[in-house]
């Protein structure tokens, strides 16, 4: 109970700090860090990546891969359209 409240009040005292100051700094920083993860394989079950922060979802092993590249058609009511995905 004591570190819900105590995340609650950080949350309430650090809400304009992080709007105004730190938030888009840290904004991208994810994005940075997510963009190296996506460099390698991502097992898309258990969502372990090869380049990961985090020893729980860190793929151990060496994988053979190449990039796939996935073309979605998709039918809208103005016509087909498609949609390239690298």
């Amino acid at each position: 109970m004591a570190e819900k409240m105590l995340s609650a009040w950080f949350t309430f005292l650090l809400y304009k700090f992080l709007r105004e100051c730190a938030g888009e700094p840290l904004y991208m920083l994810f994005r940075a860090v997510k963009q190296q993860v996506d460099k390698g394989p991502v097992d898309a079950i258990t969502s372990e990546a090869r380049y990961s922060l985090s020893e729980e979802k860190l793929i151990r092993q060496s994988i053979d891969y190449k990039p796939m590249v996935i073309l979605q058609y998709y039918h809208s009511l103005n016509g087909s359209t498609s949609k390239r995905f690298n």
